[in-house]
């Protein structure tokens, strides 16, 4: 396919990226700043290990950090990618040939599956193109062609999707503790949650005491976090923008 593949990085994208390919088949390499074991694997060192000419490197660290990895191997004649959802790939400063976005959450403890998640693909080149496309495939991913500002909106949709459902959650545990009962009560409401969004639109399966506007249970609520100014403010904001969601007929 190609001559080989490298992974920058230790962190949560680079640690699942590296090992959906290595699960694969895929011989990939690891550069870290320093030398150390990656799932049983010694890892490769920046500026000091070169690539095989004809490499595809992925540089799959924090957006700030792309272009002082990617100095490092300019002139080995590799292809560089980057896996980020905001970052253009035009960004001279970068000097990238390919993007290569999974669209998913990482953390190394729990490792996503790949089968049938998204990956937004963007080359300077149709041959680029293909050999991500084939990447993708090779690791059960579905692929879409999306150019930087495709990317960067949906970027922004999962940062609404994801970050921010995360962060309610956390509230959620907060209160649910505060009430005396463990953070697992809430779980089958999660999971329902997302089940609803495999068969209907966001905006329909929408419930609760906003969608009625049942002021009662509002004005309620409001009052319950009165010590919690902060997460009163943002009740406050949620209700209000759900509301506006459902004019009175």
């Amino acid at each position: 396919m190609i001559p080989g593949v490298y992974v920058c990085g230790t962190g949560n994208l680079a640690t699942a990226l590296y090992t959906a390919l290595r699960n694969n088949g895929l011989q990939a390499q690891v550069y870290s700043r320093t030398p150390q074991v990656l799932n049983g694997v010694a890892t490769l060192a920046y500026g000091q290990d070169v690539p095989a000419p004809g490499s595809f490197v992925f540089l799959s660290v924090t957006d700030s950090a792309i272009a002082d990895l990617a100095r490092f191997f300019t002139g080995t004649a590799c292809t560089l990618i980057h896996c980020s959802g905001s970052v253009p790939m035009q960004d001279e400063a970068l000097q990238v040939q390919g993007v290569f976005y999974p669209l998913q959450t990482f953390s190394k403890a729990v490792l996503p599956s790949w089968k049938g998640l998204p990956v937004l693909l963007e080359a300077t080149d149709d041959s680029i193109l293909q050999t991500l496309k084939t990447l993708a495939e090779t690791l059960g991913a579905t692929w879409h062609a999306a150019d930087s500002q495709q990317r960067s909106a949906i970027h922004l949709a999962a940062v609404f999707a994801n970050n921010f459902s995360n962060a309610m959650f956390g509230i959620a545990e907060k209160l649910s503790e505060k009430s005396g009962f463990p953070q697992d009560l809430l779980l089958p409401l999660v999971m329902q949650t997302t089940e609803k969004l495999k068969h209907s639109h966001a905006l329909d399966a929408q419930t609760g005491p906003a969608r009625r506007q049942d002021e009662a249970v509002l004005q309620k609520h409001l009052k319950m976090l009165e010590d919690e100014p902060e997460l009163q403010e943002i009740y406050a904001l949620m209700t209000q923008y759900i509301t506006r969601q459902y004019p009175k007929k």
